[in-house]
Parts: structure tokens; C-alpha cells; sequence
């Protein structure tokens, strides 16, 4: 796992013996969202998502790996084999090439250019790097323990608000184009000229302040006359959601 100031710097970082560049919001516009979304994901098989899909060996499935199922993926599917090489030079910035059955690229080093395989433990490594910059919960991540109550308090309340960032993406559709007008829109310094050289991670980290500024400021001017379910309404309605062009169409 790559640490959280070094993804919230945007600077490159090493794993294993690649370079891992964040991608930004400008390239993520030049190449399209939707095709952004289909190359990263093609890192992130999971076998609990395949079961009882008839296009797959149920008996393979339950018996193999992701690994193993995206090296079978690789080795049938053309398409998916060129996704995945535009997805590790995204990424990377280095050109994946077989060698067999593995893919390799040959990166340069102080010493003398060297090979390196997608294998196994890259593989891995690379998806949950994917997965943390594109606010996707992983299993593997660590918890951090805060020094005192006030810093407790803080991190509850982040935590909150990134959960509701991955709930979002997950269940409600809520697309990058849909934080970047949040974020230009209500970030002190940030608007809709500049955003576009955030990274993905500075954008949902950005996002993941506003909520958690949103939530404390609705309850402390509210909290002394509302009950529960009158503030969990009130947060439903508040300006933090997606919004349409339908929304200037006048009622008829």
C-alpha cells in the first residue's frame, strides 16, 4: 500500500520495479471516462464476480485465482490482452510485450535496462494501487491509529465521508464528471479551469473535505432543533448529490 501523503502529492512512486504515474483529470477527459473506467478495471477481476456467469467454467472459477483468471483472460481474449497493455502503459508509461505467456516490458535502470514480468505478486500489487487512487475499498488496507480523542474524532468522520464517496460510485452512478463540478464549485482555491490537473485521488480527496465540511456545519446549526431522522432527511437534500440539466426544464 502506497502512503497517503505520497498519493496526495501526485508524485510518481515505485512498485516493485516500475514507475506507477497517477493519472490526472485532464488525461482522464482526453481519453474519455468511460474508457478510463475500462482499463482500470481490467486489473481488478474478481472470481466472487464471475460465479454463476454462464460465459465462464463455473468449475475453473471456483478452483482458480484472480490471477489465474486473468492470465486465462490474457491468453484467449485479444481484446482484453490490448486493454490490458493500454492499461499498464497508462499507468507505467512502459510498453508491455508477451514472452510466452507472460506479459513483459524492459525498463531502463541507472545500471543497464532490465526485465520485468506481470507476475503474481505485481499483479497484485498493481491492482490494489489502482484500487486506492480510484477510491476503491480494499481488503488489504491498514488502519491507522490516531493519537488522541480529537484525532479519532477526525478520522471517524473521514471515514464517514470516504465511505459514502465509495458507496456513491458504487451503487448511485455518481461519475468523476459529477465530483469535478462539486469540487470546482465549492473548494476555496479550486474551480473549473484549474481542477483539471488534479489527480483522481486529489479530486476524491478534495471531495471526501467538502462532505466532511458539509456534514459538521448542517449539524452544528441544525442539531439543537432537529431529531434524527430530520437531519438524515435534510443531508439527502443538501447540494452534495448528482445534478442534471433536466433540472432547469420547467414544470409543466
Amino acid at each position: 500500500m502506497v502512503s497517503h501523503m505520497r498519493l496526495l502529492s501526485g508524485k510518481p512512486f515505485k512498485v516493485g520495479e516500475l514507475t506507477f504515474y497517477q493519472p490526472t483529470i485532464n488525461q482522464v477527459d482526453d481519453m474519455g471516462e468511460e474508457m478510463y473506467s475500462n482499463l482500470y478495471q481490467s486489473l481488478l477481476i474478481d472470481k466472487n464476480h464471475l460465479k454463476d456467469n454462464p460465459d465462464f467454467n463455473q468449475d475453473f472459477i471456483n478452483s482458480s485465482s484472480d490471477f489465474q483468471i486473468f492470465m486465462k483472460l490474457n491468453l484467449e481474449d485479444q481484446m482484453f490482452r490490448e486493454i490490458i497493455k493500454h492499461t499498464l502503459h497508462l499507468f507505467t508509461g512502459e510498453d508491455f510485450f508477451y514472452d510466452g505467456d507472460y506479459l513483459k516490458a524492459i525498463v531502463s535502470t541507472e545500471d543497464s535496462p532490465i526485465d520485468v514480468y506481470l507476475d503474481e505478486k505485481l499483479f497484485f500489487d498493481l491492482r490494489s494501487v489502482v484500487r486506492q487512487i480510484n477510491y476503491i475499498p480494499d481488503k488489504a488496507e491498514g488502519a491507522f491509529k490516531p493519537a488522541n480523542s480529537k484525532a479519532e474524532e477526525l478520522k471517524q468522520r473521514l471515514e464517514k465521508a470516504k465511505q459514502k464517496v465509495k458507496e456513491d460510485n458504487k451503487e448511485n452512478g455518481l461519475r468523476l464528471s459529477d465530483i469535478v463540478s462539486i469540487v470546482s464549485s465549492y473548494s476555496n482555491d479550486l474551480n473549473i479551469f484549474n481542477v483539471w490537473d488534479l489527480t483522481i485521488f486529489q479530486l476524491f480527496e478534495s471531495y471526501v473535505r467538502i462532505l466532511v465540511w458539509d456534514e459538521y456545519h448542517i449539524g452544528q446549526q441544525h442539531s439543537p432543533h432537529m431529531d434524527e431522522n430530520s437531519r438524515k432527511e435534510l443531508s439527502k437534500s443538501h447540494w452534495v448529490k448528482q445534478v442534471s440539466p433536466n433540472i432547469f426544464k420547467e414544470e409543466k
